[in-house]
């Protein structure tokens, strides 16, 4: 008997040391993961094995964001680093959990990325965001909305400045970032690098990058662009004149699903946002000669992170020498905007008067003249800047800045839109008495390049159709008109909103023989 119970003590004894061991170090951490904390929408489609279960295979370097039921189907884990001492840099960093654990839009120093400051919460999908060369304003691309707009670093709540669809019809925008001296907006899809205007949220295509799964770029202070593709788990620099991407090498981690990347432009260092999957992830720095991944912490916390590093560009880092006298820096005096005559168009430009001692200016946009809720639009050396608005009024104001001082704001001054004008691109409809017109509108709306007109005549004459062309034709205030000679073929039209026309038109016939002339009206619409 004594034997059986010195066995039954051994083998409790035993027993509440391993329990004990579990709750200390749980090497698989990961298999625990609460489903009710997974906050990301499931992709209505899941992929599927015959048995029913989900086909984690294909979900192997997916685009978007991690649906929670592959999260937590296909169980991926890393060893865990809670903070590694191995950087010193206290700059500030700001993430955005898009979607599978918290929705959390968050702050944090470079060598802390454990010790988060919760700002606010989004349920948007951002796949690229960075900081303008000033390092006041994030920017950010919302695949939720295809907008291109700015982030509020105090709720963390998203002002969308511009409809910016992806280029080239991809499914998604896959990384943003901005050239800290020039300010050049750059943004990728999986394939392609692409610049884009963030007044009118136009991609102009660069080139391909020669590979399939590009899923972040970022660029530094010496125009130097690297990207991450996640179907070779490795690095790439990119040409920002072509986009064509050179291997440098593997991180060492076998990433999926969105990724982020962001340079600090004060030391150079190239900071990641590396998602594994099923809320794994890992922060850390990259070795831009090997691609190598130095991981800074791992999982801690949990969630599908795209970031950004709050560091001006080097033009305004106050850089001090011993013995040599520059010319001193001056308080700017406040701009001063000239009036909008826009005479109800929603294409105009906003000018402004230069300031003497200013290298930067700062302008904001609100829809009241108290600026209770400004956005910023447009910051630069610039003194003008293009606008293209939907129906409404708009206030303006701007300041100056050098890299001591910041003037004080400039007058208010106000633009109403009552015309919208044409969105550029292809527009098309149908005539009266049969057959169609087909205009492409350009340079935002305020030229026609060229205008076809394909009238049926019937039979008049011995004729059945004559197609009609017309070229550079002027919109002004939404309404334009061509003729090709006095007493001959012309149309005029008006422009009812930005996708939508109506007008007249006069057609002439003259066989030689015979002549015939008709007239009647004609609807367009924009095709996207």
């Amino acid at each position: 008997m004594k034997t059986i119970f010195q066995r039954i003590k051994k083998v409790g004894l035993i027993l509440i040391l391993l329990i004990l061991l579990f709750v200390i170090y749980d090497p698989i951490e990961i298999l625990a993961i609460d489903l009710e904390n997974f906050s990301g929408p499931d992709s209505p489609e899941i992929e599927r094995l015959p048995d029913g279960s989900v086909d984690c295979k294909a979900y192997e370097n997916y685009l978007g964001f991690e649906p929670a039921e592959v999260a937590a189907a296909c169980q991926i884990n890393v060893p865990k680093i809670q903070n590694s001492s191995g950087r010193s840099s206290t700059d500030l960093g700001y993430a955005q959990d898009i979607g599978f654990i918290s929705d959390n839009f968050v702050s944090f120093t470079l060598n802390n990325f454990s010790g988060q400051t919760v700002i606010g919460t989004n349920t948007y999908s951002y796949y690229g965001m960075d900081f303008d060369p000033n390092a006041e304003v994030l920017w950010a691309l919302n695949d939720t909305t295809d907008e291109l707009g700015t982030i509020n670093l105090s709720t963390g709540s998203f002002t969308g400045v511009v409809a910016c669809p992806p280029g080239g019809g991809a499914d998604n925008w896959t990384g943003l970032t901005i050239d800290p001296i020039t300010g050049t907006f750059f943004a990728s899809t999986a394939t392609n690098l692409y610049t884009i205007n963030p007044a009118t949220g136009i991609a102009a295509s660069v080139g391909a990058f020669g590979v399939d799964l590009m899923i972040d770029i970022a660029i530094n202070a010496n125009h130097e662009m690297y990207g991450h593709d996640i179907a070779t788990d490795s690095i790439y620099s990119i040409n920002i004149s072509t986009g064509s991407a050179t291997l440098i090498g593997g991180t060492g981690y076998d990433a999926n699903y969105a990724q982020g990347m962001d340079f600090d432009n004060e030391d150079g260092t190239l900071y990641i946002f590396l998602y594994i999957g099923s809320g794994s992830n890992v922060y850390g720095t990259v070795n831009l000669s090997t691609g190598a991944v130095t991981a800074l912490a791992t999982s801690s916390p949990q969630g599908e992170f795209e970031g950004a590093i709050k560091t001006p560009g080097p033009l305004n880092i106050k850089i001090y020498l011993p013995l040599i006298h520059g010319k001193p820096y001056i308080m700017p005096d406040p701009p001063i905007l000239d009036p909008i005559d826009n005479n109800g168009s929603s294409s105009f430009m906003v000018n402004w008067s230069a300031s003497d001692g200013a290298t930067n200016y700062l302008l904001e946009e609100d829809d009241n003249q108290s600026f209770s809720s400004p956005t910023t639009i447009y910051t630069g050396p610039e003194t003008s800047f293009s606008l293209n608005k939907t129906l409404g009024t708009y206030y303006y104001r701007v300041k100056a800045s050098n890299l001591k001082y910041t003037s004080g704001w400039s007058n208010v001054v106000s633009a109403v839109v009552t015309i919208e004008s044409p969105i550029d691109g292809t527009w098309t409809g149908s005539i009266s008495g049969g057959n169609s017109i087909t205009m492409l509108v350009i340079n935002n709306g305020t030229e026609i390049d060229t205008l076809e007109l394909y009238v049926n005549w019937g039979g008049a004459c011995g004729v059945a159709g004559v197609r009609y062309y017309f070229y550079d034709i002027s919109i002004s205030g939404g309404h334009f008109y061509k003729s090709q000679g006095a007493g001959e073929t012309n149309v005029s039209g008006d422009f009812n909103s930005s996708t939508t026309a109506s007008g007249d038109f006069f057609a002439y016939l003259d066989t030689g023989s015979c002549t015939a002339s008709r007239s009647g009206t004609w609807t367009a619409n924009y095709v996207p």
